[in-house]
Order: structure tokens, then C-alpha cells, then sequence
């Protein structure tokens, strides 16, 4: 009996663990159809409320994450590199921290600054969450939403990495460009 505890176990283990790699490695996926985003007003960290309205006519990356979430943390690299890389081009990163202003500020200047817009939504966020279709909470999710405001994409499985949202970006850029309907991305 006690051997079959410590094999379900470790099964149990193994299953988890094999989950989060497949997750992990899944890029972002097409949402069908494509969505409106609901607005929003939230304080940026200097406390100056900004309007979802603000980034009318730019492709979107929304992305929610906290300080004491370390997949969220390990993404943030990337999505500086993101509108250092891409910001010329149309796409502007936000950044909706579910978490306190101080806690924030105290991890950006850990990090040596981020070149991007974040707004603070503390607890009240998980409510914005789930409106933006993340109905489990869990973090870090982002969502790509097109010049014309729709939300076209959703990544909630494990870290994005800049390659997959660069992808995912630069289709949202050409789709508009060339006018035509994006192609529909596929989970990896």
C-alpha cells in the first residue's frame, strides 16, 4: 500500500510537471472569432489615470502579471525587447499589474527600468482578468489585440517568449498593412 502512494505520487508529480513543459511551450492562440476589448481606466505608478482609448489605432500587447509571480517576472526581459524592437512600427506593450504600486516600483528599479506603460490594478484585476477571457485567473496571461480593437490572440499557458510574440506581433502588423484578415495561429 504504501509503495502505491509513493508511485501515484510520483506519477502525479510527473504528470504536473509535463503539463506546465507542454504549456510552457505553447505560443499564443487565435481567438474565434475575434473580440472587442472592454475598456478600462486604471493608475499608471504615478497615478495619472490612463484610458484604454489612449492606445486606439496601435496593435496591442496586454499583458497581466505580479511581482510575486516568477514566470511573470522572467517575461518582462522580452517585452522590453519587444517595443525597443517593434514600438517604431505601431505595437505598444502595456503592462496591468495585479499588485501594489510600491511593490512595482521596487522591482522595476530591480530590473534597471521597463520602456513601457504599467498600470495598477491590485486586486481588483482578477475582475479585469476574467473580462479579458482568462475565467481561472492564472498568471501571467496576455492578450494582442489589433489596430481596429480586436482582441485577436490570448497566450495563458506558462512564459511568452519573445520569439512567439514577436511572431504573433509582426502578423498583427502585416495583417494591417496589407489589409487583410490574419492568419489564424496555431498552438505550438
Amino acid at each position: 500500500m504504501r509503495n502505491t502512494a509513493l508511485y501515484l505520487s510520483v506519477a502525479l508529480i510527473a504528470a504536473a510537471i509535463g503539463f506546465y513543459w507542454h504549456g510552457e511551450q505553447r505560443g499564443p492562440e487565435a481567438v474565434e472569432p475575434p473580440s472587442s476589448p472592454l475598456a478600462f481606466s486604471l493608475p499608471d505608478l504615478s497615478g495619472e489615470l490612463r484610458h484604454h482609448d489612449e492606445w486606439r489605432g496601435q496593435v496591442i500587447m496586454l499583458n497581466f502579471w505580479a511581482t510575486w509571480c516568477p514566470p511573470c517576472k522572467e517575461e518582462i526581459p522580452d517585452f522590453v525587447r519587444l517595443q525597443d524592437d517593434l514600438g517604431e512600427q505601431g505595437i505598444q506593450v502595456i503592462g496591468i499589474a495585479l499588485d501594489q504600486p510600491q511593490m512595482v516600483l521596487e522591482f522595476i528599479d530591480e530590473i534597471g527600468g521597463i520602456n513601457y506603460p504599467q498600470l495598477i490594478a491590485e486586486g481588483g484585476g482578477y475582475g479585469l482578468l476574467e473580462r479579458y477571457g482568462n475565467d481561472i485567473g492564472t498568471l501571467p496571461y496576455t492578450v494582442f489585440i489589433n489596430r481596429q480593437g480586436d482582441i485577436v490572440a490570448k497566450h495563458s499557458k506558462g512564459i511568452l517568449h519573445y520569439e512567439e510574440a514577436r511572431e504573433t506581433l509582426e502578423e498583427l502588423l502585416n495583417t494591417d498593412k496589407n489589409n487583410k484578415k490574419p492568419q489564424q495561429s496555431s498552438p505550438k
